[in-house]
């Protein structure tokens, strides 16, 4: 709309330019200038004017005034002066303004009501613009209402979903700690379990039941496991070692061992194994390689001056976690038998890493 007021008023000036430069008259001649009226002065007296004594006023008859007048200071005479005869070029040029001068007035009261036309249509234009900006402003804000109004129920079901995913999430973490715990529990009961039941030596030569250490014999220590569990256990490698203690030293009014247990307990004889150990059964775990006594260290470790150790490990499986766990142990010979006696570092029960290190005792 505005452009088409523009339009229309860009070609309402270019017509009244073009009708202003049209109606500009030619420059008129000059009228020839009018001779300067001789300024009026009484006349001279004629020669019919007779002098008249002061005797001949008082003598007889007076004689009429003659028929010419003069002005008199008090009672000027007035001489009109009549214009010239105009030609009838000028009389021409007369009519032609006349006619350029009506033109022109009526075009500038059509100009003029034009313009007026257009101030009222911009008027009117103004106020259309003013509705349609308020329809748009209440619809913006109709829309602006509508779009908060789906937000907030927007939230208030984000918000209710998420409580709502809380609270499944919530049930779904007590029902699988329930199932965790009931799957603790299963494995606690059905997995296997390891245990330590003896150690011994068995001399190297079969048949022959003796107690005791004699010397100049073969002997092999075994370790005695037992499986306490109720499933089967998969027995993976073990290791027995043997230690003898240097000779007991004085010490006050007693007498103690020098141990050569080291810091770090080293394993050197691993033997691979690969079967399982049902529920409720034992395993004898002999060591192959057999070790022998001189007769004055028969002597002496019967007579406790010196002491006689075995120790190592046992690993195996527990399938229902896919671990594989060792137990460590050490035992000191006593008279006729080992006794069970746990040493810092060397009597464990761990699970070993992936990577192959144990981990932290248990």
């Amino acid at each position: 709309m505005r452009l088409i007021l523009a339009a229309f008023m860009a070609a309402m000036m270019s017509l009244q330019s073009a009708v202003a430069q049209r109606l500009v008259s030619p420059p008129q001649a000059p009228s020839p200038p009018l001779a300067p009226a001789a300024p009026l002065q009484p006349p001279f007296p004629g020669a019919r004017e007779e002098t008249q004594s002061p005797d001949n006023k008082s003598g007889g008859s007076q004689q009429p005034a003659t028929s010419e007048q003069r002005g008199t200071d008090d009672r000027p005479a007035v001489v009109k002066i009549l214009p010239t005869e105009k030609t009838a070029d000028e009389r021409s040029r007369e009519e032609n303004d006349r006619a350029d001068k009506a033109s022109t007035d009526w075009w500038f009261r059509v100009l003029t009501g034009a313009l007026v036309m257009v101030g009222v249509l911009q008027f009117w234009a103004l106020i259309g613009q003013a509705i349609v900006f308020g329809i748009q402003a209440r619809r913006l804000r109709d829309s602006i209402d509508l779009t908060r109004n789906i937000a907030d129920r927007q939230e208030r079901d984000t918000r209710d979903s998420i409580a709502e995913a809380a609270r499944s999430a919530s049930a779904m973490r007590d029902a699988a700690d329930a199932a965790l715990a009931q799957v603790r529990t299963m494995i606690a009961m059905e997995q296997p379990f390891f245990s330590w039941i003896g150690f011994r030596l068995e001399p190297a030569q079969p048949g022959i039941v003796v107690s005791g250490i004699m010397p100049d014999r073969d002997y092999r220590p075994v370790a005695i496991v037992r499986n306490i569990g109720r499933a089967p256990m998969q027995l993976r490698s073990f290791c027995i070692e043997t230690m003898v203690a240097q000779e007991m030293l004085p010490w006050g009014s007693g007498r103690i061992s020098v141990s050569g247990f080291g810091p770090i307990p080293e394993y050197s004889d691993i033997i691979n194994v690969g079967y399982a150990v049902e529920a409720g059964k034992d395993a004898h775990l002999v060591r192959p390689k057999a070790l022998r006594f001189t007769a004055q260290e028969t002597d002496e470790i019967q007579s406790l001056e010196r002491q006689f150790w075995i120790y190592g490990f046992v690993s195996y499986l527990n399938q229902f976690t896919g671990e594989t766990w060792e137990a460590g142990f050490s035992a000191l010979w006593q008279g006729d038998r080992f006794s069970y006696f746990p040493t810092p570092n060397y009597d464990y029960h761990r699970r070993r890493e992936a990577s192959g290190d144990t981990a932290k005792a248990t």
